[in-house]
């Protein structure tokens, strides 16, 4: 009988309407989808921003407290010396000083003034050598203080350090969205149908035009966050590269960037010089002249020239 039930066809009872399929999501607009991937690019650029300058701010500190410990070890290593030469002295001067010593010194020497001198020599260099230990002392102190600070300091950004690696993932899930989205909005290319700029910069003597040959011969590579080349960028490790080509060191993070960098005015903006964009600073590009930037814009969009006026400029810097 339970084979039979099995068996047959379920068929719903009298007014019992059968649910009907739901009807496939209406795909966004295309001005939706624009949106949508601008809002999301500028996210995760915030989020690289953050990764870098705090990979940049952990990296200094561990430097720091290798420069301190550099300073520490020769100075314990002085100050044990020190301390072992009073430990000398002092058995020297215990060794002089004392009753039985003294009285049969004053016996056999043919001078008693001799032995005076002695034992206040002695008492001299037992001085010095206690001095010279404090200021062993005091600086080893200052260093030892220094160091901590640089400790905590450290255990701070590595915990914001491993926050930003845990998220590692998300991001990897932001740019998965992100390349859906794109080729749902601009097809096979994931890129924006936008024209392209054919412009070759000025040739500029001097570390500016440097750096700018440099962004130049990037042209067209990938973005990819936290890259600073050879096959990749994103924007803060372009123009690191650049300048770097030209002698000049600058850490790998646009709001560290302009921190590094004098700071000059639109008018006075040449070949080289930093343009740094939105507030807080999440972006940066290489000013080439004629109100041009090659930079490394955002996920899915290739090292390429633009305006200068790209998104909401927040400063310009000259390395």
């Amino acid at each position: 009988m339970v084979g039979g039930l099995l068996g047959t066809a379920l068929v719903a009872p009298p007014g019992f309407a059968t649910p009907a399929a739901p009807l496939p999501a209406k795909p966004p607009s295309k001005d939706a989808l624009d949106k949508k991937i601008s809002q999301a690019s500028d996210q995760l650029d915030t989020v690289v921003e953050q990764y870098d300058a705090t990979r940049v701010a952990l990296a200094g500190t561990k430097k720091q407290i290798a420069q301190v410990d550099g300073e520490l070890k020769p100075l314990l290593a002085a100050q044990g010396t020190a301390r072992a030469t009073v430990g000398v002295i002092a058995a020297n001067v215990y060794q002089h000083s004392s009753p039985i010593a003294t009285f049969g010194g004053l016996l056999i020497s043919s001078s008693a003034p001799a032995l005076v001198n002695q034992l206040g020599m002695i008492d001299h260099l037992a001085h010095q050598q206690n001095q010279q230990i404090a200021a062993y002392q005091s600086v080893s102190n200052a260093l030892s203080s220094r160091k901590k600070q640089l400790t905590s300091l450290e255990n701070k950004q590595k915990a914001q350090y491993a926050v930003l690696r845990a998220r590692r993932s998300s991001i990897l899930q932001q740019i998965s969205d992100l390349r859906s989205m794109r080729l749902v909005a601009y097809g096979p290319t994931g890129a924006p149908p936008e024209p392209k700029i054919h412009y070759i910069p000025p040739l500029t003597p001097g570390a500016g035009g440097t750096a700018v040959n440099f962004a130049y011969h990037q042209l067209g590579k990938a973005y990819r966050f936290g890259a600073a080349g050879p096959s990749a960028f994103d924007c803060s490790g372009l123009t690191m590269m650049a300048w770097q080509k030209a002698g000049v060191s600058l850490p790998h993070s646009a709001a560290q960037q302009y921190r590094d960098t004098k700071r000059i005015s639109r008018s006075d903006l040449h070949p080289g010089d930093l343009v740094f964009y939105y507030h807080p600073i999440h972006h940066v590009a290489i000013y080439v002249g004629d109100d041009k930037v090659i930079a490394a814009p955002t996920y899915g969009e290739p090292v390429k020239v633009s305006p200068v006026g790209l998104a909401p400029i927040a400063g310009y810097g000259r390395p």
